[in-house]
């Protein structure tokens, strides 16, 4: 296809159509609304380069597309919005580079299967506006993003199941408004992000599984506002500024920058924070065959460990309790309760007695003990009743 192609709206009504290789170059295409209704299409290898293409509201309903390997290379493509409604769209492997793509809006209702190939994006923009996925199922295969400027609208997702391949992201300005996932699973394979600049609004993840394969992060400014989870399982890796964990979260690493709050949050690895707080009726962190090790102030109403913490300095406002607890720095409490087993670093020197001065423990040189000869010395000694004795000198 050569030269300037305009098309009005076009209607695809039960039918099926099938196309061969396509090769579009440095071609001006506009067209109107497309609308496929319960039909097949079945396009084979396709090449689109150096085009303006302009394409209206899109909506596919019961139909079945099939588009072979697609290469899209220095285009600006406008769509409006794209709307899949019950149908099943299979895409070869995708390749694009230096492309502008600009699009409305994403809404993929009762849709059956979407399935692509390995996806390479390279120094390309690409807008979306908010995206609607609703019972349905994507799959993509391996995914490389390299210098693109990425900008997408607000995400939700309910009840449908999403699985991308090893995923590499490169040198990308990535803008993801609000995320919303309801019931739904999500799997990411291998993932490394290596300096880009991405931003995340609010994320709210309900009755949902996530996992994610080995993550390399390296040189990237990752922004994400509040991360709202709801009965939800992360088996990979998650950072947020702030993460509200509405019931059960379980996670093998978290890693948060700022806070985490949550009713009953299950870690199998580790845990990393930089304050670590409960607050309130029921806020209680137990550990069961685990560590704790920090170096800031842990704060809890109740704190519960069968094996052993470690910390430099440890605040609790009502009960501390444990098999093994290991202190470097201080130990702050109003009172202890209960038995006490160990040593204490008592102040002075040796044979010194210790005695309340003010309300702090103190010795003296002038006020000792000898435990070998049982002698107890001090310079005055007033007795306000009997002294009773079998020898006196």
């Amino acid at each position: 296809v050569t030269g300037t192609l305009t098309v009005g709206n076009v209607t695809v009504n039960q039918s099926n159509i099938t196309v061969g290789n396509t090769t579009v170059d440095g071609n001006a295409v506009t067209v109107g609304n497309v609308t496929v209704n319960k039909s097949n299409l079945s396009v084979g290898n396709s090449t689109v380069d150096g085009n303006a293409v302009t394409v209206g509201n899109v909506t596919v309903n019961k139909s079945n597309l099939a588009v072979g390997n697609s290469t899209v290379d220095g285009n600006a493509i406008t769509v409006g919005n794209v709307t899949v409604n019950k149908s099943n769209v299979a895409l070869g492997n995708v390749e694009i580079a230096e492309t502008g793509i600009n699009i409305g809006g994403m809404t993929l209702n009762d849709t059956g299967n979407i399935t692509t190939g390995n996806v390479e994006i390279t120094d390309t923009t690409v807008s979306t506006g908010n995206v609607t996925m609703n019972d349905s199922n994507v799959t993509v295969g391996n995914t490389t993003l390299d210098g693109n400027t990425v900008t997408v609208g607000n995400v939700t997702m309910g009840t449908s199941n999403v699985a991308v391949g090893n995923t590499t992201v490169d040198g990308n300005a990535v803008t993801v408004g609000n995320v919303t996932m309801g019931v739904s699973n999500v799997a990411v394979g291998n993932t490394t992000l290596d300096g880009n600049a991405v931003t995340v609004g609010n994320v709210t993840v309900n009755k949902s599984n996530i996992e994610v394969g080995n993550s390399i992060i390296d040189g990237n400014a990752i922004q994400t506002n509040n991360v709202n989870a709801i009965i939800a399982n992360f088996t990979g890796n998650l950072t947020a500024a702030n993460a509200n964990l509405g019931n059960l979260v379980e996670a093998n690493y978290v890693n948060v920058a700022y806070q985490i709050n949550g009713n009953t949050a299950n870690f199998t690895g580790n845990l990393t924070a930089a304050n670590l707080s409960t607050t309130g009726s029921g806020g209680n962190i137990t550990m069961t065959g685990g560590n704790i090790t920090g170096a800031n102030v842990i704060n809890a109403n109740t704190f519960s460990a069968t094996s052993q913490v470690i910390t430099s300095n440890l605040t609790v406002n009502l009960e501390l309790s444990g098999n093994t607890a290991n202190f470097d720095g201080n130990v702050n409490a109003p009172y202890f309760v209960g038995n006490f087993s160990g040593n204490i670093a008592a102040p002075g020197s040796n044979t010194y007695v210790l005695f309340n001065d003010n309300n702090l423990v103190n010795g003296v040189a002038n006020f000792t003990f000898d435990k070998s000869t049982n002698t107890l010395t001090t310079d005055n000694l007033t007795l306000n009743s009997n002294l009773i004795a079998n020898y006196a000198n």
